[in-house]
């Protein structure tokens, strides 16, 4: 029902109905009228079906994000190295493929540029149960090894950092469960 109380319905006139307008075919006063489209210009390819060709949506743009990937001692000594790499590669494979997405409007590409399984912490690297503090120090150790590569002047100190260009980003990937200091406080109270 439309506003007014009457029935809401188009119809739409035959293609002879169309060149025989007359005044009992005009749009009755409780009906919504029917805008003609023969001002509109249409498109004159047509495939075998009849049907206009549709063409694919280019993206305009494509953006590279380089990214590290390091696995805690956890991720690895739970899988073992082989089978965490294959793990790791294929949920960045599936990140990836997410990226591909038209939706996003951008072509964006994952490109592992180094995957990196640690055996053992490393030192000024603290593993645990506080996320955030984990997270600053990874964010702290990963730029103290491998963000010094984008000034020319300073040279990388470790041997898997000789190799590496720049990077866009860091990814940590771990089995320990993270929590926030609140989740902490909570636990404590009980």
């Amino acid at each position: 029902m439309a506003v007014t109380g009457h029935p809401h319905r188009v119809y739409r006139p035959k293609r002879s109905m169309e060149e025989k307008v007359t005044e009992k075919s005009a749009p009755q006063s409780h009906y919504c009228g029917i805008i003609s489209d023969k001002g509109r210009p249409r498109s004159k390819k047509k495939t075998e079906s009849g049907r206009g060709k549709r063409y694919s949506y280019k993206l305009p743009q494509e953006y590279n994000i380089e990214t590290i990937v390091v696995a805690d001692p956890a991720m690895v000594s739970y899988h073992g190295a082989d089978a965490a790499r294959r793990f790791i590669l294929t949920i960045l494979n599936m990140v990836f493929n997410l990226f591909q997405h038209k939706s996003l409007g951008v072509q964006v590409n994952l490109r592992v540029i180094k995957l990196i399984l640690l055996h053992e912490t490393p030192a000024g690297l603290y593993i645990g149960h506080h996320g955030e503090k984990m997270l600053e120090s990874f964010c702290k150790w990963q730029h103290e090894e491998f963000g010094k590569k984008n000034d020319i002047h300073l040279e990388m100190s470790t041997s898997w950092g000789e190799d590496m260009t720049s990077v866009d980003a860091a990814i940590l990937i771990t089995r320990n469960w993270q929590a926030d200091s609140n989740m902490y406080l909570e636990k404590e109270k009980i």
